[in-house]
């Protein structure tokens, strides 16, 4: 049995450790892998926030605004990286008044919520799909960037870590683990221009 690897090796941002073999049966066709982009993930990502932003509004929201329009509002801005921005486009946007720093703060959580959002999908969608890797650590495979070899599997997310030839030319030594690939953008090197 092969174990994701604790320690030095571990990925960093696991949030806990799945071990292989998985425990679910696999699905022969399964639907496509979450994406940030999907309207359910977005929405739950805002979802999340909402309630600080309504917070945030205070007395202004009592009896002014419906949920469904603020959940609007914000799916507007979930695209933004930087929460001035984002403040910035509800105030150009929507008519929003009174930005300040605290919004700006509560705004600067959607890229991570939206990641969070999607992380949770995923790890759903490979559990009630029973997506397993078919590769193992140290199997060299092509990937979108390249090819380079598995140096990490990350079963509960559906993830190789591959260090390809561009990623060890950035981060040389320092660089442990590699880029993450979707297990479906990786095929042994033999296969790799199916990739």
């Amino acid at each position: 049995m092969m174990a994701v690897q604790s320690g030095p090796l571990a990925c960093p941002f696991a949030s806990s450790p799945d071990t292989l073999p998985l425990e679910y049966p696999a699905q022969p066709n399964p639907p496509p892998r979450p994406t940030c982009k999907d309207d359910r993930i977005r929405l739950a990502a805002v979802n999340s926030i909402v309630d600080e932003v309504i917070d945030w509004l205070g007395d202004d929201w009592k009896g002014n605004s419906n949920r469904d329009e603020l959940i609007a509002d914000l799916l507007l801005v979930i695209n933004e990286r930087d929460g001035y921005r984002a403040a910035r486009e509800l105030e150009t946007r929507r008519g929003w008044i009174g930005a300040d720093e605290n919004l700006v703060e509560i705004l600067a959580g959607l890229p991570s919520a939206l990641m969070n959002a999607t992380d949770a999908a995923v790890r759903e969608w490979v559990k009630a799909n029973g997506i397993r890797p078919k590769l193992n650590v140290g199997d060299v495979v092509g990937t979108p960037d390249g090819s380079g070899p598995i140096m990490l599997i990350e079963p509960g997310r559906g993830i190789y870590a591959v260090q390809t030839e561009s990623y060890r030319q950035r981060w040389g030594e320092r660089g442990r683990f590699g880029t993450h690939y979707a297990y479906e953008q990786c095929a042994p090197v033999a296969d790799a221009d199916a990739a």
